[in-house]
């Protein structure tokens, strides 16, 4: 699947190259899926604590104790990761990167 951003102004947006690492890590190639997108390895772990958090409150019915909102200051970091490494991938020293061209 073609990435319009990509194809409009010949930038690697963030997301470049997610559906082909997400296909290679169903297929269990992690070095592959890495090539493809290698944020996906560092916001999955910021992540998983949260969802997490989300089942233990959904199996113990802890709904109205504790609520589910993630504090503010973590979608900044994300967004902040998420931004450097949309302009890093598209600097020519750190092309590697780069999602890697299927063939």
């Amino acid at each position: 699947m073609p990435c319009v951003f990509h194809k409009i102004t010949g930038f690697y947006c963030p997301g470049c190259g997610l559906t082909r690492c997400l296909v290679s890590l169903i297929n269990l190639d992690f070095y592959q899926a890495f090539r493809y997108n290698p944020l996906i390895f560092v916001l999955l772990p910021l992540l998983i604590p949260y969802v997490l958090y989300l089942y233990f409150i959904f199996i113990f019915d802890l709904e109205d104790k504790i609520t589910k909102k993630i504090p503010n200051w973590i979608w900044y970091v994300l967004l902040v990761i998420t931004i450097i490494f949309g302009i890093f991938r598209n600097i020519p020293l750190f092309n590697y990167l780069a999602p890697t061209i299927v063939k």
